[in-house]
């Protein structure tokens, strides 16, 4: 375990000119060279030359899809190096153990992750709808003179369902290595062409795969890792989805020996699509790009691997809300372990703040850079906020890091109650609504949830964004048919 953070932060300046904070913030060494470190030691804004070069930092965000957050090897939960190239950027990066999704499939959960919002207030809270944001990352970004642009897994990051919001430059198809290769091993040599050749000024790049997605097909590198053999008849090729799996795990048909070989094959898959990230990463570094830039690695969800008898997501389980999140600043600010409870709303904001950027009007996330700053005092609620993860008509609620109350709406009621104590029972095997003490605190922390969602009502209606379902053709329902999608999947507040 690394050690966390302490004395090493430096303070925040959140009252300063915009250059002198991405000085004192980011560290930019290019930004504090030359007659600009004369500005931010005293605090003014230098005046602006004609044809100066622009010193603003890039980014670059980096989906995982369906990644678990305790299988990366520099979470340290387990002792398999599953993320070696990983590991080591990491390793310079502020990494956040505490942060949960907002849904557990791929649409809501990147939505939250572009808008800042909970998928209560975009209104996307199932695959398969259509929407049109007022603003995303990309288009914030895109009105501040960056160039942006995305390289995707498809899937329902397709553009026809609206995800594409801002991107000068959207691929979102699989590659010549199948008809519906998905992974980083076809999107990123797209966004190494775009990056050889990408318009001057700074740039916004987002980089996703769907690589631990089942189907659980791992490579033959992958497969010998980790000894991925099976013992039995069972055989996940092709297999994906409740469709597949759920009939086997009410059969009782699938047994230890299974489990064992499908947690191996999912640790494989990690691997590979680890191994995968490496010339991408090797590129940043050669070109010197890694320290002009802000590197941020996530997941939109992770994937139950048969706890409480499920296999993939679209339920909320810990081990599908939370998923990992690291942010490498500039030169390695800031590097090391957080344990503030984040959620991927807050992504956005964060990165709007820390390139100087207006966080637009409805984000409900908050800056991340607050948990980086020596002046926690008065930051001390981040240990109790709330965050809301949402698939359908079933919700969940975490208070701070320890309380976690669920429910499925039926008819504008609440059905199938739940409260479960974390600290002492992280796997969620004990439901205490049963209880009286349960049962008393399960209303107390209900109530808390129910007055902000009423008192923030009117927000969410205005800022709702979901605007029906595409109709889709042959070639998409087969891709969302691979990744183990249903053609009649809807959504509906």
């Amino acid at each position: 375990m690394r050690r966390p953070f302490g004395t090493r932060l430096i303070r925040s300046a959140r009252t300063e000119s915009g250059r002198t904070r991405l000085c004192r913030v980011l560290g930019l060494a290019v930004l504090c060279c030359a007659g600009v470190a004369a500005a931010c030691s005293a605090g003014d804004e230098p005046e602006s030359q004609a044809g100066a070069a622009d010193e603003r930092p890039n980014l670059i965000l980096i989906s995982m899809d369906t990644m678990r957050a305790d299988r990366l090897s520099f979470y340290g939960e387990r002792d398999r190096k599953t993320t070696p190239v990983l590991d080591k950027l990491a390793a310079e990066a502020a990494v956040f153990r505490d942060c949960i999704a907002t849904s557990t499939v791929t649409g809501p959960s990147h939505l939250s992750m572009f808008t800042g919002q909970f998928a209560h207030r975009h209104g996307l809270v199932k695959n398969g709808g259509k929407v049109a944001p007022k603003y995303t990352l990309a288009s914030a970004l895109l009105d501040a003179g960056w160039n942006t642009a995305g390289f995707t897994g498809g899937g329902y990051l397709r553009e026809l369902f609206g995800l594409n919001f801002g991107f000068e430059t959207y691929r979102a198809k699989g590659g010549p290595l199948a008809q519906f290769k998905r992974t980083f091993e076809t999107s990123i040599p797209h966004a190494l062409d775009w990056l050889k050749s990408r318009p001057k000024g700074p740039f916004f790049l987002f980089l996703h795969g769907y690589d631990p997605h089942c189907p659980y097909e791992a490579t033959p590198e992958g497969l010998r890792e980790f000894g991925a053999t099976a013992s039995g008849p069972f055989d996940p090729a092709g297999l994906c989805g409740e469709e597949h799996y759920l009939p086997q795990l009410l059969s009782g048909e699938f047994d230890e020996n299974d489990s064992r070989y499908l947690n191996d094959l999912y640790d494989a898959l990690v691997f590979s699509a680890d191994q995968s990230l490496k010339p991408f990463i090797y590129y940043l570094r050669k070109t010197g790009l890694i320290d002009e830039s802000i590197i941020v690695f996530t997941s939109d969800h992770g994937e139950s691997l048969g706890e409480h008898d499920w296999i993939g997501h679209g339920r909320l389980w810990e081990e599908q809300a939370r998923v990992p999140l690291f942010i490498r600043f500039p030169e390695g600010r800031w590097a090391g372990d957080i344990d503030a409870p984040v959620s991927l709303v807050d992504l956005m904001p964060t990165l709007l703040d820390a390139l100087e950027v207006p966080i637009p009007g409805g984000v409900q996330g908050r800056s991340l850079l607050l948990t980086l700053s020596a002046e926690r005092d008065a930051f001390e609620d981040f240990g109790s906020r709330m965050r809301v993860v949402r698939f359908d008509e079933d919700e969940v609620i975490r208070f701070g890091s320890r309380w976690k109350i669920g429910f499925r709406r039926v008819a504008g009621e609440q059905m199938e109650q739940q409260l479960y104590d974390l600290q002492a029972d992280p796997n969620e095997l004990t439901n205490l609504i049963g209880t009286s003490a349960g049962g008393d605190l399960f209303e107390v922390l209900n109530d808390r949830y129910g007055a902000w969602r009423a008192e923030t009502e009117s927000d969410d209606a205005e800022y709702r964004i979901l605007r029906g379902r595409p109709e889709l053709d042959a070639e998409e329902e087969a891709e969302l048919s691979g990744l183990g999608y249903g053609s009649g999947e809807t959504d509906s507040e």
